[in-house]
């Protein structure tokens, strides 16, 4: 038994300004779209989309601990995942995305970590966290 790869599931509250997202900042592909789903597709990584976006749990705050929120699809949830992506040429595709205005940290550049990567990150228009890395050594990964 092997495990192959992930596909990360972002909750947004718009699948179709997800998709904008992705594909005009990103340089994503839409490879399917529709209320309900997005799936994007970007050299060998695949993300998929789904809507974080009823707001019904609200209306239940004060009874929350006699019925919690369970729907799964509550409009708190955007924001809430992340992933790492490992890429070849991090600077190439650092220099594609900083014109963009969507790196995360403060220092705005490439950091080099104590575990032996170089990597930066960025938010989707619903804060979820995208990082994308390379290793140090690329013979090492």
């Amino acid at each position: 038994m092997q495990l192959i790869s992930t596909t990360p599931g972002f909750p947004v509250k718009s699948i179709e300004k997800a998709v904008d997202f992705y594909t005009s900042k990103l340089g994503f592909t839409c490879t399917f779209k529709d209320t309900a789903y997005g799936i994007l597709k970007r050299d060998q990584v695949e993300i998929h989309l789904w809507p974080a976006n009823s707001r019904k749990w609200i209306w239940r705050s004060l009874f929350l601990f006699l019925k919690p929120v369970r729907l799964g699809n509550e409009s708190f949830l955007a924001g809430s995942q992340s992933c790492r992506i490992l890429v070849e040429d991090l600077d190439g595709l650092y220099y594609q995305v900083k014109p963009h205005g969507i790196l995360h940290r403060t220092s705005q550049n490439i950091i080099k970590t104590s575990w032996d990567t170089r990597e930066f990150s960025v938010l989707d228009p619903y804060r979820n966290l995208i990082t994308f890395y390379e290793p140090v050594d690329p013979v090492v990964r």
